[in-house]
């Protein structure tokens, strides 16, 4: 009884101390969600502008070859919000993954050479 009341308080405390970590990885996943859509949407949108102009079923002069370009002018910096919310989310996840590993005792130090070291002391 005693080991699985301390089992739920100690599930507790960890779910408390990740849901910070949790709302910024999903708030960063919605932003890629929300700039990689309206990035790829804007895009589209102006290339097919600019089709549309360039075979002639829109007038060069028209007033939809502007907007064209500023659509295709936009995606850029959408699509580079995307990435950098790529990158954000990747290290949401990562603090998530150590953060477990730490709460669960698990060592968060790595040395490459550990392995090696313990070989050659039991050779």
């Amino acid at each position: 009884m005693t080991a699985a009341l301390v089992s739920e308080i100690n599930r507790r405390v960890i779910d408390i101390s990740t849901h910070s970590m949790q709302q910024g990885l999903r708030l960063w996943a919605s932003g890629l969600l929300a700039s990689a859509i309206a990035g790829g949407a804007a895009g589209l949108g102006g290339l097919a502008i600019g089709i549309l102009s360039i075979t002639g079923f829109i007038q060069s002069g028209a007033e939809l070859s502007a907007p064209g370009s500023v659509l295709v002018a936009i995606s850029f910096p959408l699509l580079i919000l995307a990435a950098h919310c790529i990158d954000r989310v990747a290290a949401a996840d990562k603090a998530i993954r150590l953060e477990y590993c730490r709460q669960n005792g698990l060592n968060d130090d790595i040395d490459p050479y550990r392995l090696e070291r313990e070989i050659e002391l039991n050779a």
